[in-house]
């Protein structure tokens, strides 16, 4: 698993993958141009204590 953003800070040196936050508590990771390379797992973790993760499997068709 790569790290690929940080809240706006983008970790990763593929321009397609960006962060967008919308208020009051939502956070979306976008991709551009998604393609069969990008099919997997994603994970997002909120920095709690103890952290709190959600797994999202993308299947591109």
């Amino acid at each position: 698993m790569s790290l690929l953003t940080v809240g706006q800070t983008t970790y990763t040196g593929d321009k397609r993958y960006t962060s967008e936050f919308q208020y009051p508590d939502n956070w979306r990771l976008r991709i551009k141009r998604v393609n069969s390379s990008d099919e997997g797992q994603y994970e997002c973790q909120i920095s709690t204590h103890p952290p709190k993760f959600i797994h999202i499997n993308l299947h591109i068709n």
